[in-house]
């Protein structure tokens, strides 16, 4: 099996334009069978779970957020 790696074309993940129904980026690329994989840290949505299958996630990641304590003397 012969198989090769490329960046997809317009350098996004995927998400539907409402007024065309049309998919940008590695789902559209799915969509038009243009790819047949996409590997990506890419968030499971149910609007993309509408067009695409998922595997089971691999790895588990918590996200942070860091901010400035607020000064007490303002």
């Amino acid at each position: 099996m012969k198989m090769s790696i490329k960046l997809v074309k317009d350098g996004k993940y995927g998400s539907v334009n409402t007024e065309t129904d049309e998919w940008s980026g590695m789902i559209g690329e799915l969509l038009r069978g243009e790819a047949d994989v996409a590997i990506a840290p890419l968030t499971v949505t149910s609007t993309r779970e509408t067009v695409v299958d998922f595997t089971k996630p691999f790895m588990l990641t918590e996200l942070s957020f860091v901010y400035k304590k607020p000064s007490l003397l303002s």
